[in-house]
């Protein structure tokens, strides 16, 4: 009798052993990844609402399309403003020129050509692209810069560069 008990036992180790052997190798494999995987959503949606990549995309490819379409008020603006000797005097008579134009608020979300920004006013982002389509289009390089609700032109070139929210301060 002794023996058959202690077959009962050991048969009976046997399949908790192996239940729990592929319990184990499961949870090992399937805890770690599903870990990771929210790690990972977390981490995209992080990026998401912390960064800016999206809407730079936007605007520079936006700003590229402008400068390849030979915007006519783009053109008048550089040839006139690259007069000027110095960098700074440059990008400020640009700001200027578009200062000029009056804040219209438009909800579309879309960005106006500078032309039409030009003649029919437009928004922050408006007043952006057409700054840094009239810069690039001089060899002065230009940025976004972005704050809630919010965008502005930054151009640079060499050691100056300037941040122009409808005045432009430079850091020569």
């Amino acid at each position: 009798m002794k023996t058959k008990i202690n077959r009962i036992r050991i048969k009976k180790k046997k399949k908790i052993t192996i239940k729990n052997e592929v319990v184990k190798t499961l949870l090992s494999i399937l805890f770690p990844a599903t870990v990771a995987l929210w790690c990972l959503i977390f981490f995209v949606i992080f990026l998401y609402f912390t960064t800016d990549t999206i809407h730079t995309f936007n605007y520079n490819s936006y700003t590229y399309k402008v400068l390849q379409s030979d915007d006519d008020i783009v053109n008048i603006v550089s040839t006139t403003c690259d007069t000027h000797n110095k960098i700074r005097d440059k990008i400020k008579c640009v700001a200027n020129f578009y200062n000029t134009t009056e804040f219209i608020y438009h909800e579309d979300g879309k960005i106006k050509p500078p032309t039409e920004y030009y003649y029919t006013g437009g928004v922050c982002r408006d007043y952006a692209v057409a700054v840094c389509a009239t810069l690039l289009e001089m060899n002065i390089g230009c940025d976004f810069g972005f704050s809630p609700d919010h965008v502005f032109p930054i151009a640079k070139r060499g050691k100056i560069y300037c941040i122009c929210d409808r005045e432009c301060v430079c850091n020569d």
